[in-house]
């Protein structure tokens, strides 16, 4: 047994126990442990000096541990020794770059690692009090390795299965892309939106006019790759890919937004806002022919009676 724990002045850990019965316990050794930030606060969570949540399972030819701390959640993947109970990581990253928190996973019947999140608030209390609900699961993400051990995530495929109804595709890079751009709008709701883009910058915005309630914008003029998703502490660089392409699958229900990119970075977003209101796409004009692909699909619920507002 794992348990998420800490050091303090040290870092987080997850300590290793083993039990015959269930009811002693044995304590052995750290299976992991990590460093403490150089922030001053008094949560030891804040501070990286406590993990929570942890899980450790196999993958492929590796194994992978995940654990949050620091209001994020981190992967690493390595060599597990059986004999002395030891897990040594080699790789090491962010597991979503929003708002995602103390996942688990589980195998299905397939044989698949899926992976469930818990997507916190971030609106007031006030609010959230008054909506009389607060946090909600992520979709099942299905988890697997690159060959070098990098942890790639997508949506498990049976989403798309409720497909409905798709909004007329965009045909890029014909003048009329931008007039039929103009014209797309759809009332909020389940809808999957999917992208895909080369290496001219890109900005891409889901608004209902009011306020943008995705946003994504490509900026490879930037030290590497720069893609920003949401805030601007969410920015990191994009790695290339084979083809030169991007591609992003972003999910929309709510005041949820979950968003794949080139099926190795995942992004997890809130907006509020009043419900009823139209969402349409809108991107610069000077961009649009940089956008080489756009399709939109309205999805079926799976229940009438949801809390999403």
């Amino acid at each position: 047994m794992g348990i998420g724990s800490g050091l303090k002045g040290q870092g987080g850990s997850v300590l290793l126990y083993r039990s015959k019965n269930l009811r002693t316990w044995e304590y052995l050794h750290p299976l992991a442990k990590g460093r403490r930030n150089d922030r001053e606060t008094s949560d030891p969570v804040d501070a990286g000096e406590m993990w929570e949540c942890p899980d450790f399972f196999s993958l492929g030819n590796k194994h992978v541990l995940l654990y949050s701390t620091e209001r994020k959640v981190y992967w690493e993947s390595g060599t597990f020794d059986p004999e002395a109970l030891a897990f040594y990581s080699e790789k090491r990253g962010l597991l979503d770059h929003g708002a995602l928190y103390a996942p688990k996973s589980q195998l299905d019947a397939k044989g698949r690692r899926i992976l469930w999140g818990w997507i916190p608030e971030t609106r007031p209390e006030a609010e959230f009090r008054a909506a009389g609900w607060a946090g909600c699961m992520s979709l099942p993400r299905t988890l697997s390795l690159t060959e070098d051990g990098v942890l790639q995530m997508s949506v498990v495929p049976e989403v798309f299965e409720l497909r409905e109804s798709q909004l007329p595709p965009l045909t890029i890079r014909k003048p009329a892309s931008l007039d039929r751009l103009r014209q797309m709008e759809w009332t909020n709701g389940p809808t999957v939106i999917a992208i895909r883009w080369g290496v001219e910058p890109q900005h891409f915005r889901v608004t209902d006019g009011a306020g943008d309630f995705f946003a994504l914008a490509f900026e490879p003029n930037r030290s590497g790759q720069a893609l920003q998703i949401g805030s601007p502490s969410s920015s990191v660089n994009l790695p290339g890919t084979v083809d030169g392409k991007h591609y992003a699958t972003i999910l929309l229900d709510g005041s949820v937004a979950e968003c794949f990119v080139d099926g190795r970075l995942a992004w997890t977003t809130r907006m509020y806002y009043a419900p009823g209101r139209k969402l349409r796409v809108e991107v610069p004009e000077e961009e649009v022919f940089n956008l080489e692909a756009l399709d939109t699909w309205r999805l079926k619920p799976i229940s009438g009676d949801r809390l999403t507002s």
